[in-house]
Formats: structure tokens, sequence, C-alpha cells
């Protein structure tokens, strides 16, 4: 009934005041812990998506749908107008659009399917691939062109007509000769007589040629999170941007027709 003395009321005071910063510290422990451990599986994820990202790709490098080589694979180069399907993606394709050397052709040198540029390389990365900016110092990149494994439309004995994204890139095969041309400004249209292969069946696979680099930084230049990325080639609907990195590929409100390599990065705190 006599209640707490002051002494009293001051030791339970320190003590309860000990015991709160006792359960705070473990708490801002836990917190921390968890953070962290977030981020390491954030990080882990990034760099097998990474991997199999890679990985996947080196394996198709050179993958021509079926033919052997690339000694029957013919651009067709009798017919300039981009406009139509019966075009050639070489003349398609501007060489300032290109992403090779300066005066290269570089996307359709068919013959080499893989390039590796190593770190203690004297030329910069800009002196092979003209596209790539902004590039992490130290850091190697590679390139390859292929074409999908997956066929995007295939013309059967007695059709007359294949439906294809207009303005894409495919290789137009049967396994054994083929041509790579740039879809005209018509969805359904009939592939031209004087392509390889002249006749049904066949099938129309889409071109990437690509390219991949470290990049200096993720979203914005000077962030300093240094970010896997690739150039790829924007059949259209390309938007140059004010540079390299700025570049886009955005079909709804870009000039349709319009190509030229563009950044897609994926994955962050890719180093090396």
């Amino acid at each position: 009934m006599r209640g707490f003395s002051l002494v009293e009321l001051l030791v339970a005071t320190t003590l309860g005041l000990l015991l709160l910063a006792a359960i705070g510290a473990v708490f801002l422990a836990t917190s921390r812990s968890q953070r962290e451990n977030e981020l390491i599986s954030g990080m882990q994820d990034q760099a097998r998506f990474a991997m199999l990202t890679l990985s996947r790709d080196l394996a198709m490098a050179g993958y021509w749908g079926g033919m052997l080589g690339t000694d029957n694979l013919l651009p067709n180069l009798e017919d300039l107008d981009v406009n139509n399907d019966v075009s050639s993606a070489t003349q398609a394709l501007a060489p300032g659009q290109d992403c090779g050397a300066a005066g290269q052709a570089w996307s359709f040198r068919f013959s080499r399917a893989l390039e590796f540029r190593n770190h203690d390389s004297a030329a910069a990365v800009t002196d092979r691939w003209r596209c790539v900016g902004a590039q992490q110092p130290g850091t190697d990149a590679v390139a390859l062109r292929r074409v999908s494994g997956r066929q995007t439309g295939a013309l059967k004995l007695g059709d007359a007509e294949v439906r294809l994204r207009p303005y894409h890139y495919y290789l137009q095969t049967n396994a054994t000769v083929g041509t790579l041309m740039r879809w005209g400004i018509d969805a359904l249209t009939e592939p031209s007589a004087l392509d390889q292969p002249r006749s049904a069946p066949m099938r129309f696979l889409r071109y990437y040629p690509r390219i991949y680099y470290v990049r200096d930084h993720s979203l914005q230049p000077g962030d300093g999170i240094p970010t896997l990325c690739r150039k790829e080639l924007c059949p259209s609907g390309f938007d140059a941007g004010d540079g390299g990195e700025s570049a886009s590929c955005e079909p709804s409100s870009g000039t349709p027709g319009a190509t030229g390599f563009f950044p897609e990065c994926l994955a962050e705190g890719i180093e090396d």
C-alpha cells in the first residue's frame, strides 16, 4: 500500500529501458539481416537470369534453320525497294543504321556467327561496334548472329500467302537454301518467286544480331550500377534519341519502318 520509492522507480525505469534497447537491437539486426538476404537473393536471381540468357543465345549462335553453314544463304540483291517483301536485308538496313565499324556492314556478315572482344584488347569496343556506348571500363563484349529456333510463319504446299510482322527481318528457308529478307509493309503477302527457296514448303525464322556488353549504369547515367545489356536490332518504330544508349524501339509511337540498334538491359549488378 506504500507504493514505490524514488530509488525503486529509477531502477525499474532503467531496467525497462535496457530491455527496450535489447529488443530494439534484436529487431534492427533481424531487419538488416532480412534486407541483406533479400539483396543476396535478388543478386543471385539476376545472375541466374543473365547466365540463362547468355547461355541460350550462345548455344544458338550460328543457327540458320537447319542449314549446314551459310554457303546457301543468299541475300536477295535484285530488289533495292525496302517497301516490299523481296528487298534484301542488307539493302534494307542503311550503313548509318548498322552497328559495325565506320564504313562496314556488320549485321549481315553471316559467316561470323560469334565475335568476342577481350577487355585487354587495344581496340575499344566502339571501334568494333559503334552503336555500343557507356561500356563499363575493363569489361568484355560478345556479339552473335542467329535465327529463332521457333518459326514465325510457314508456307505449306498449296498456300499462296503467309502472314508475318511488317518490316521484321526473316530467314526464308527449307533447311537447304535460304534468303534473308526484310518483310514489307503488309503482314499478309505472297513471297517473291525470286527468293530461295522458290517453292513451298518453307519456313520463316526471325533474325537476331545481338551484342552483349556491361554498361556503366542502369537507369540513369551516373547511378553507378553496372548492368548487363545487349544491343538489339529494332525492325520498326526505332527512335534514335539523344544517343546510342537512349535509343528505343517503340512500334506504337515510333516511325513505321525506321530501324536501328537500341539497348535492352537484362540484369543489374553484373560487374564483368
